[in-house]
């Protein structure tokens, strides 16, 4: 009987001596990473030049790129300016403001408050500059002096830079349309539609454009190879398969 009265601690006396290791002051072998190595920059980089267009963005998910085209670059702000400077010093061609294109009472009705004004941008080619609005319209300027071209109504809001190649322009809208614009006049030449899921990404993969096909992903994981001339997919397939029970852990963005 004194001995399984004794057992409880024994057993607590053999924990504390064995717990004794701990504290003995021997370190056990740690692995430590190997030191990085110092980089030396083959490359050295300076600025030639810097220029401020506009007041930047409100809404941090959008992403607008300057665009090449000849000896001029092409910049874009959200809060409606476009910027047209040389290449080679930075020096101001034109400046303009898209919102001027509209008038007051379209202005509070088109954009309201706070909301960035150019949401897609920028392209370039054929001499003219392309933008795509929150309001749903792809803008055309012409890049000798930044008048308009023409504007282009759209199924919604345009967060990719529209394409263009040859006599045609292509927006792909947050809505998960691919709309055909005439490059000349900006009448709608085709629109290609396609399904989205509850929940996506906000974002839009920019569509790339061949001589004989345009390409664009979509936020249903499918990838859709497009007829420029008549809007019809010669391939349309998933690239993606949702998974997961909720809408959140199904996202397959292609953007």
């Amino acid at each position: 009987m004194m001995i399984w009265r004794m057992l409880p601690y024994s057993l607590l006396l053999l924990g504390l001596v064995s717990g004794c290791s701990w504290f003995d002051g021997k370190d056990e072998d740690v692995i430590k990473p190997a030191a990085l190595k110092k980089i030396q920059s083959e490359v050295t980089f300076s600025a030639l030049w810097t220029a401020r267009v506009g007041a930047g963005a409100a809404d941090k998910a959008i992403k607008l790129e300057p665009a090449l085209s000849g000896n001029r670059i092409f910049a874009a702000s959200a809060d409606g300016t476009i910027l047209a400077v040389q290449a080679d010093t930075g020096n101001k061609v034109w400046s303009r403001d898209v919102r001027d294109l509209y008038a007051e009472a379209d202005v509070d009705h088109a954009f309201a408050k706070d909301v960035d004004v150019i949401t897609g941008g920028v392209g370039a080619g054929n001499d003219i500059v392309l933008v795509g609005t929150s309001a749903g319209e792809v803008l055309a300027l012409y890049q000798s002096d930044g008048s308009i071209a023409w504007r282009a109504e759209v199924s919604s809001e345009v967060l990719a830079p529209p394409q263009i190649l040859n006599q045609l322009v292509v927006a792909q809208a947050i809505d998960g349309s691919v709309t055909g614009l005439d490059a000349f006049t900006g009448e709608q030449r085709w629109r290609f539609s396609t399904s989205l899921p509850a929940l996506t990404l906000r974002g839009t993969a920019t569509p790339i454009l061949r001589d004989d096909v345009v390409i664009a992903g979509f936020a249903n994981g499918r990838v859709a190879l497009i007829d420029p001339d008549r809007g019809v997919a010669a391939i349309d397939e998933r690239v993606a398969a949702a998974k997961g029970r909720s809408d959140l852990e199904r996202l397959i963005d292609i953007d």
